[in-house]
């Protein structure tokens, strides 16, 4: 598979890749199991899955609010530029979700620059990335909604994969802890903006969190070791609080501090 990383993120954590190894299992419970339909991400929920489950239930204004619309990739380190690579994926995705697709493409392009300093280059994943602006051009409504999300897919498929292929696990792990907590972190913000019990439910993850860290716990990145020392602190946090109640949904206050811990996590890492 070619070296492709590139805008592969812009939604590297946008859609399922069904191609990829499955991860080891969590050392607690695992993911929640999903329900028919739901789209995961090397068993762990994305950024799409996560507020596309929820979407209907705020205003697009809600889901505007929660984007971060800092599209630059900004850190030194290979591990901190794919960390913010993976969390300016789920902005993208958020983004497209609103229809806000000039805000789309302009993350994506600061993502294609953050792979081109990571020395990943792809003719494939250019081509998919040149349709993907045509069909930003072009289609019209859900069926504009539909492509882009489909080319996010594809490309997504294509990095992934190159990154096990390359070995490159500090990396690939950093992209997806980046997407999985900045997708948390936005629609953590949203609930807790204003609370819905039924809402609050899709943040029930806890075995993703203990997942991720598991994986970053074992990750050999020294320029890292501190701020990773504090992320494996922030997600047992994080999964403390995805407590549900008989109602299963997850308590404003709960929904406060994931909110909390997701955001500081994401701040820390992405420097």
């Amino acid at each position: 598979m070619r070296n492709s990383a590139i805008f592969s993120i812009i939604v590297a954590a946008a859609l399922s890749i069904s191609c990829a190894p499955k991860p080891p299992a969590p050392p607690a419970a695992p993911p929640p199991a999903a329900n028919p339909g739901t789209v995961l991400f090397q068993e762990i929920s994305n950024p799409d899955e996560a507020i596309s489950s929820i979407y209907g239930s705020y205003g697009v204004d809600a889901w505007k609010a929660g984007i971060d619309r800092r599209s630059a990739i900004t850190p030194e380190g290979r591990e901190a530029i794919a960390f913010q690579m993976g969390a300016r994926s789920a902005n993208a995705v958020a983004a497209a979700l609103v229809e806000d697709y000039a805000e789309a493409e302009k993350i994506a392009g600061a993502i294609k620059d953050g792979a081109a300093r990571l020395n990943i280059v792809s003719g494939e994943i250019e081509t998919l990335v040149g349709d993907l602006a045509k069909d930003l051009k072009s289609a019209d409504g859900e069926r504009k909604k539909s492509i882009v999300r489909a080319r996010i897919n594809a490309v997504q498929a294509e990095v992934l994969k190159t990154f096990d292929n390359l070995g490159n696990e500090a990396e690939a792990t950093m992209i997806k802890l980046g997407a999985w907590l900045e997708g948390l972190r936005i629609v953590s913000d949203v609930v807790k903006a204003e609370y819905k019990a039924e809402a609050s439910s899709t943040l029930n993850r806890a075995g993703e969190a203990l997942y991720f860290k598991s994986q970053i716990a074992s990750l050999n990145a020294k320029r890292m070791a501190g701020k990773l020392d504090s992320a494996v602190a922030g997600l047992e946090a994080i999964a403390a609080a995805m407590v549900i109640g008989e109602d299963r949904a997850v308590s404003p206050d709960r929904v406060a501090a994931i909110n909390a811990a997701a955001a500081s996590i994401v701040a820390a890492l992405g420097r």
